[in-house]
């Protein structure tokens, strides 16, 4: 904790603010002086919402990486299966960090990074020469945060804005790989379900489901600041930043619930069934009127009501209820941070 508490701040605010100054705060005090730096709308946050998506990318493949063990995860193997070499090979495999990347052996998140990247980079350098008649001080809708800068201050800068969405791509990717991997653990392989544990002992899924919600979030924050303040403000684009939010709202949700279902019903179906395997050995005069019931063995008879409490206290779901509460307000943060750019929109002169 303490590592994570200073190494990953620290070193996703480095790791961001280098290529910020030399692609992006440089080029605009050479071509368009502080001033453009002072009226940059989202220069700020940008800069503090791309530091939190690394910071919160970074932790979620930290408890990734602590948590996809197989001595850990509750799970049904087999001695010889945790013996062999296939088990270390899988174990491995879920080892190192590759820009935020949890695996090892698995290229998927850096190519979709890449991919992303590239994407974006054709788009810039299309748009950039399709108005590169109009050279200096013209307005640059749709290349945040360059507003009313010279195109070439944009071309210095694509390094910088390329890395960011190489890093978005690996949210992306990561985020989904965690939903479909989890999602089919959860409902094809055997798990060790303990019923007198209060999460069943498999609160480790939603510790994992809710650690990727977190960089999720913060990229649905930058969505309506990136659609109304650098696209552009008419009634089109905001129709469509609203299905967009909406939709990125969907997808969280859904990412989160998707993989925990099956555990709800497991836990649920367990809790029953243990239940009424108490209630058929307790006698049911005990239930009606212990006095009237002389038990050979009490003490074992309040052992059973004990284990009856203890099981009915358990919950159907594999997190608290403040794991609950964080997921349903990271969800709902894309929505809440539209509705204050639109009333910054309507209330600005």
């Amino acid at each position: 904790m303490q590592s994570f508490a200073i190494e990953y701040p620290l070193g996703s605010f480095l790791f961001i603010l280098i290529p910020c100054i030399l692609f992006w705060i440089a080029p605009l005090l050479t071509f368009g002086g502080i001033s453009k730096i002072s009226h940059d709308y989202g220069f700020f946050f940008y800069f503090a919402l791309f530091v939190l998506m690394l910071i919160f990318l970074k932790n979620h493949c930290k408890v990734l990486k602590e948590a996809l063990n197989y001595k850990k995860l509750p799970l049904l193997l087999s001695e010889q299966y945790k013996i062999s070499n296939f088990s270390k090979e899988a174990e491995e495999a879920f080892k190192g960090w590759i820009f935020g990347h949890p695996f090892q052996r698995i290229t998927p998140p850096t190519l979709c990074g890449l991919v992303i990247a590239a994407t974006y980079l054709v788009w810039q350098i299309s748009y950039i020469i399709s108005i590169a008649s109009t050279f200096y001080e013209t307005p640059y809708l749709g290349t945040y945060p360059f507003t009313y800068t010279s195109y070439i201050v944009a071309i210095i800068s694509i390094p910088f804005w390329a890395l960011i969405w190489f890093i978005i791509g690996n949210i992306l990717w990561i985020f989904a790989a965690t939903t479909a991997f989890i999602g089919l653990m959860t409902r094809y392989m055997p798990l060790k379900i303990n019923p007198l544990k209060e999460m069943g002992g498999i609160e480790i899924f939603g510790r994992m489901m809710l650690s990727s919600v977190y960089p999720m979030a913060a990229i649905g924050v930058g969505i309506p600041i990136m659609l109304i303040w650098s696209v552009g403000q008419e009634f089109y684009v905001l129709l469509i930043c609203i299905l967009l939010v909406l939709f990125f709202m969907f997808l969280i949700a859904f990412g989160f619930f998707y993989p925990l279902l099956p555990l709800h019903k497991n836990l649920k179906a367990i809790k029953e069934e243990e239940r009424d395997k108490i209630l058929s050995k307790i006698p049911l005069s005990r239930m009606i009127d212990e006095e009237e019931v002389n038990f050979k063995d009490d003490t074992h008879s309040h052992l059973l009501l004990f284990i009856f409490d203890k099981i009915s206290s358990m919950r159907e779901w594999p997190f608290k209820s403040d794991t609950l509460a964080k997921a349903c307000s990271l969800i709902l943060v894309p929505f809440i941070s539209l509705l204050i750019n639109i009333v910054i929109l309507f209330l600005k002169p």
